[in-house]
């Protein structure tokens, strides 16, 4: 569990007892297994290794304790600093700066008591001020005054005439001076492309031409008896991991996949290590997105009329470095992994398959299937493209957030009204928050703010911290079903008509409006064309959508991502044949945000999703076999959770949907299987499944279940029809029930409802209140209740039961 975390540790610490500091096994065999994770594959700056107990001397060097504890402080620090030095395969992923290797010996005792050495000596002191050096709450200080000071400048800016001509020159040179730094940082990111292209390209064929000795390392090494049937076993069951139990000599992790990575991850070392720096000077990227630069400070006095304005875009501009420079490393984290998980997922099913085998010469069958499918699925090219396509992922981001970030922010500042801004006086809080900025920033100002604002206008707009002036509060509508374009395209066409102002969400299909106004939106799913997707994946449904009256100013997609903040989700748009990408305002974790201009064909797309898991659903339809009453069928449905289920059900026409539990989360390329225990007579086909990503308009079953014959657990199933049916035209139920005394009298017979409710229902003044009464009973009921109120209905009510089963979902 614990390695899991520590990719995301700055420093790591070693602690031991002084008289074992390099005597000591395991502490240096946990550095040599876990420094992948925590030095390219983490972020790790620094390892100190702590030394306790220095206070615990033999009694007869008491007489001079203070001078025998500090020679052997010295002594230990020397030998910890050799052995390190020895350790290759650690020393290999570090640059090795001055500072990296830290020895401290320290005492609590003697920090308390003072008995042999001063507090100084005892080096806690010492530990303590390399803690605190470890905190970054200045910087989150900085960042925080620095966004504010950034902010109130726009506002305080807004007192000045519009300025138009300066503000134009100005823009114009800055955007000339970003698409030159962009083009820098476009360049060095394409020359780390072709070095790792370079070396990898090596590294596949190496491991092409020693695949077999790779793989024979791990399932059958030279010099013992080869792995055993129970660990190959193992080992295909948990993905090409072993974790074997028992001493500690022999708990050593076993993976396979590790080791089919080494040749192509032994290349590419160095190079990852120049590029992503952990520690020391920094590397070519971090290097270029630290020394990009608007350079907003030479034209301030070329233009001292919008200096406010660039002192904006200058917060803006450091905030957003900032931003990118963590992004940059957690993303190579993920980049240095990719081999890794690459294979890993390219052997999955082979590890499945090599699981199963059983019986007589198996384990020699189980290595068989690993070594068969190894050369015969380009594992190492595959693993090569994938970390290609991740690099260049990178770039995208980077390249992509500075031009529409800091694009946004020029249009912002220079490019809207004054009158857009919040009118209020902020002098106080400016100057205020000015000085602040200045002191940590240990910088100047001339600019000074005492008068007030003075806008004289109606209209304005509250300037929100996320520049997208979007309001907070959603309002959920129910659409409707346009018939007639329902009718022409054979394929669900949704209205919904947004009466005012607002953020709007569809019921039916989770997509959310920001409207300038009042309008009716029109939306249905389409067909993605892979021709234009190239190498990039749907991540959701494309929707056509309409406004007649133009007043959509915002879309938000729902995503099923687990891992939503690494920001691997694009917005698709699509006009006349070509296939724009829009990068997102923001990602929630519910939806994706993006600012449109014009309204055409849109959806989500995504780079890389062979290994996140995802929010799913498992869908139920319950369905008649031809006219055999007697015998049906159980479509069961795996689809990532932002599929809207009214479009499944319209595919499933004929059958009933079934209510359940549904949420799931699961791995795309993931196989599953379906276990019926309540069904003891039936066939399910397949026997497994594999889990992708479809946003296609036609949705098959993952699994069918093929009930033969009636049985108790299909009468349950049937009990979860009736349910369905309730559930679904419960609002027509409550108005047109006419004969409530004898389904409640049916009711108390199936003991649904309790004799004190039945004279409730019995002295309700009018029949629907007395049809609400029952039904809070029958919901609370669950599905047996339901089922019960759906046969009293089949009694009592059979044409209102025969009308509604008329009615289809389109």
């Amino acid at each position: 569990m614990w390695k899991s975390f520590v990719g995301n540790c700055s420093a790591v610490w070693i602690v031991s007892d002084i008289a074992r500091a390099t005597s000591e096994k395991e502490s240096w065999e946990i550095l040599d297994s876990t420094v992948s994770l925590f030095g390219p594959g983490g972020e790790c700056r620094s390892i100190s290794f702590i030394c306790t107990k220095t206070d615990d001397i033999e009694e007869n060097q008491k007489a001079d304790a203070r001078t025998c504890i500090l020679r052997r402080n010295e002594t230990t620090k020397k030998q910890v600093r050799d052995k390190f030095n020895k350790q290759k395969e650690v020393k290999k992923h570090f640059s090795g700066g001055k500072d990296f290797l830290q020895v401290f010996t320290v005492s609590s005792k003697e920090y308390q008591k003072e008995k042999h050495l001063q507090q100084e000596e005892t080096e806690i002191p010492k530990l303590q001020e390399f803690l605190r050096n470890l905190n970054d709450r200045r910087t989150k200080t900085s960042d925080y005054v620095s966004g504010a000071y950034g902010i109130l400048s726009l506002i305080q800016a807004a007192k000045s005439s519009n300025m138009t001509d300066s503000k134009e020159e100005v823009c114009q040179v800055l955007e000339q001076k970003l698409k030159e730094e962009i083009k820098s940082i476009g360049q060095t990111m394409d020359e780390a492309y072709e070095t790792f292209e370079r070396c990898l390209s090596e590294g596949v064929q190496q491991s092409e031409e020693s695949c077999e000795k790779l793989m024979n390392k791990v399932i059958a090494p030279k010099g013992k008896k080869g792995c055993g049937y129970q660990v190959v076993k193992a080992l295909c069951k948990n993905g090409g991991i072993y974790k074997p139990k028992g001493k500690r000599e022999r708990r050593r992790e076993i993976n396979l996949n590790e080791s089919l990575a080494s040749c192509m991850r032994s290349l590419i070392d160095e190079e990852f290590k120049r590029y992503f720096r952990n520690e020391g000077e920094r590397g070519p990227i971090k290097e270029q997105i630290d020394t990009f630069t608007l350079d907003t400070n030479s034209l301030v006095g070329e233009h001292p009329e919008v200096s406010l304005h660039l002192t904006f875009l200058k917060t803006e501009e450091t905030e957003l470095k900032a931003k990118l420079i963590c992004d940059l490393r957690e993303k190579k984290k993920r980049i240095y992994s990719t081999l890794t998980e690459s294979i890993k997922d390219t052997m999955h099913r082979c590890y499945i398959r090599a699981s199963e085998h059983t019986g007589k010469d198996s384990l020699k069958r189980m290595k068989d299937e690993l070594h068969h499918h190894m050369k015969n699925n380009n594992i190492f090219q595959k693993a090569k493209e994938d970390m290609l396509v991740r690099l260049t992922n990178l770039k995208d981001h980077i390249v992509m957030q500075l031009k529409c970030k800091l694009q946004e922010s020029m249009d912002l500042s220079l490019k809207t009204p004054n009158s857009s801004f919040l009118p209020d006086d902020v002098t106080v809080e400016y100057n205020k928050m000015k000085m602040c900025y200045e002191k940590l920033m240990g910088c100047s100002s001339t600019v000074q703010f005492t008068t007030r604002l003075d806008l004289h206008t109606k209209n304005y707009r509250i300037l929100n911290r996320s520049l997208g002036m979007v309001p907070t509060s959603v309002t959920m509508l129910t659409p409707e079903i346009d018939r007639e374009f329902t009718t022409h395209n054979r394929k669900p066409t949704y209205r919904l008509q947004c009466p005012k102002a607002g953020l709007f969400q569809c019921s039916s299909t989770g997509l959310v409006f920001l409207m300038e106004g009042k309008g009716d939106v029109l939306y249905m799913m389409t067909q993605w064309d892979s021709s234009l997707l190239g190498s990039r994946i749907p991540a959701g449904p494309l929707f056509s959508i309409e406004c007649p009256e133009q007043s959509v100013r915002q879309l938000h997609f729902p995503h099923c991502i687990c891992d939503w903040e690494n920001d691997i989700l694009s917005v698709a748009h699509v006009t006349d044949g070509n296939m724009e990408i829009v990068q997102p305002l923001k990602t929630t974790a519910t939806h994706v945000i993006v600012n449109i201009t014009h309204l055409s064909l849109f959806g989500l797309i995504g780079n890389w999703f062979s290994f996140l898991p995802v929010q799913s659903q498992v869908l139920l339809f319950l369905r008649p076999q031809g006219n055999r009453s007697q015998k049906r069928t159980l479509n069961v449905i795996l689809l990532p959770k932002n599929v809207p289920l009214c479009e499944v059900e319209h595919q499933q026409k004929g059958s009933t949907f079934i209510k359940s539990s549904s949420n799931c989360t699961l791995s795309p390329r993931g196989t599953y299987g379906l276990c019926c225990e309540l069904v003891a007579n039936s066939r399910i086909q397949p026997k497994s499944g594999q889990f992708d990503y479809d946003y296609s308009p036609n949705f098959h079953p993952t699994f069918q279940v093929f009930l033969d014959s009636i049985s108790g657990a299909e009468a349950e199933l049937n009990q979860l029809t009736d349910a369905a049916f309730v559930d679904k035209h419960m609002a027509d139920l409550i108005q047109r029930v006419k004969m409530v005394q004898h389904v409640a009298d049916d009711l108390v017979m199936e003991e649904v409802i309790q004799d004190e409710l039945y004279s409730r229902i019995c002295s309700a003044d009018n029949t629907e209140k007395q049809i609400r009464l029952m039904f809070d009973a029958v919901q609370a009921g669950g599905t047996r209740a339901k089922s019960a109120f759906y046969k009293a209905l089949q009694k009592h009510e059979p044409r209102l039961v025969q009308d509604l089963g008329k009615i289809k979902l389109f």
